[in-house]
Order: C-alpha cells, then sequence, then structure tokens
C-alpha cells in the first residue's frame, strides 16, 4: 500500500513500474493466446495423442472401408464406436487447450455418421466418415506423437478428391488437388531426412498426377487418389521406423 505521504516523485516510479508491469502482461497474454503452428494451430503439449483420439482415427477410416464393401451391417456398428470415440474425446481435447467450438464439430461431425449409417448412400456415409478425418490433423498437432499431422493430412486429401470426383463435385476435386500439393511440399523434406528419396520421388509423381487429373476428374483420378493412399502407409513406414 502506497502511504499518503509518499513524495511525487516516488508516485511517477510507481506509476511508471506499474504502467510498465500492465505493458508487459498484455505481451505475455498475447503471445498466450497467439496461434503457432500451421494453420493457426496451437503448438503441442506434452503427452501423447489421447486414446480416444486414436480410436476416432481409425473409427473413421474403418467406416470408409466397410462403406467401400458395402458391408451396411459394419457401417453401423462401426459408426456407433466412433461416435463413442468422438464423445469420449472431449475432455482430454478441452484440457489441451482445443477450443469448446471444435470439440463439439468432432462430435457432430461423428453423430452424422452415425445418424447416416443404418439406411444413407454409402457415397455419404463415406464423405461424411472423411470429414471427420478432416479435423484430425489440426487437433494431432496439439500433442507429441510419432505421426505427423501431415501424413494424415495427405491421407485425408487422397481420400477427398477419390469421394468428391465420385459425387461430380470437380471443383471440391480441385480444392483437394491444391491443399494436397500444399501439404506435401511441407512433409517432403522430412521423408527425404528419413531416408525415403526414392518414395518421395513417388509421391511427387503422384502429385504431379492428380494435377493433370483434375480438370477431368473420373475414374482415373479415383484410381489414382488410391495409388496416394497406398503411398502414404508407406510413408508412414518410413517416417516411423
Amino acid at each position: 500500500m502506497t502511504s499518503r505521504l509518499q513524495p511525487t516523485g516516488s508516485r511517477v516510479v510507481t506509476r511508471g513500474a506499474w504502467l510498465l508491469g500492465a505493458v508487459i502482461l498484455v505481451v505475455v497474454a498475447a503471445f498466450a493466446q497467439a496461434p503457432s503452428g500451421r494453420g493457426g494451430t496451437a503448438a503441442p503439449v506434452a503427452g501423447q495423442v489421447p486414446k480416444s483420439l486414436q480410436a476416432v482415427e481409425s473409427g473413421a477410416e474403418d467406416v470408409i472401408e466397410a462403406a467401400l464393401g458395402s458391408e451396411r451391417a459394419h457401417v453401423v456398428a462401426i459408426s456407433a464406436r466412433l461416435r463413442a470415440a468422438a464423445g469420449g474425446s472431449a475432455t482430454a481435447l478441452e484440457r489441451a487447450g482445443v477450443p469448446r467450438t471444435r470439440v463439439t464439430q468432432l462430435v457432430q461431425r461423428a453423430n452424422r455418421v452415425s445418424a447416416l449409417a443404418p439406411r444413407g448412400s454409402y457415397l455419404a456415409i463415406m464423405l461424411a466418415a472423411n470429414a471427420v478425418s478432416a479435423l484430425l490433423p489440426d487437433l494431432y498437432r496439439r500433442f507429441s506423437g510419432p505421426v505427423p499431422a501431415l501424413l494424415l493430412e495427405l491421407d485425408y486429401l487422397d481420400r477427398d478428391a477419390q469421394f468428391r470426383s465420385l459425387a461430380g463435385q470437380k471443383d471440391r476435386v480441385s480444392i483437394a488437388v491444391r491443399t494436397l500439393a500444399r501439404a506435401w511440399l511441407q512433409l517432403r523434406p522430412k521423408v527425404v531426412a528419413a531416408g525415403g528419396g526414392d518414395l518421395a520421388r513417388a509421391y511427387d509423381r503422384h502429385v504431379a498426377a492428380m494435377k493433370r487429373l483434375d480438370a477431368v476428374a473420373g475414374k482415373r483420378l479415383e484410381l489414382e487418389a488410391v495409388r496416394g493412399l497406398d503411398l502414404v502407409d508407406s510413408l508412414e513406414r518410413v517416417l516411423l521406423r
């Protein structure tokens, strides 16, 4: 507490110190709130990716595989597990600083897959499940772990190009292909550094083919997208060995 008999000069020093402290607090708060990483995501926090979020990742992919095989009963069963995993991951995600709106978005997308599962078209189900996968790169960046978030992004984008082509959505195919090319440019140096030079060149050729086929989309692009998914599996093995 300041004495009421404090000299004027002391009050000036105290006020100056208070202002300096306030400025420091503002700057610190700004840095704490500023987004970091690609796409405005938060920096990774200590700790591995929660098992519930890993279950969301595998669940979304398993729904897609079941839908590709026209296995309705499996689609319904796996979709229920996907919905439960998304709901179960909410607490861990919020503790990691994921905005509640993003957590809600994840849960809503998983719920949509489950709602479509019993009677929805298989293409609609695949698009809905892949929309869940679209959120995972950003969420994975908030944790430490061996799987690069960009690898998940390549997986999602190849599928997105494939499914948008099947749906006749050529504009969305173009967006997916352009985003795929950008994501690959960021991941490529890590693949080369891990000793995957030949594989990097193979994925270069895949991206070039996707760009070339983008204008017409159709079956050839869809087959190339599937080839890209196989290459992503190989990229994962190189990066995790």
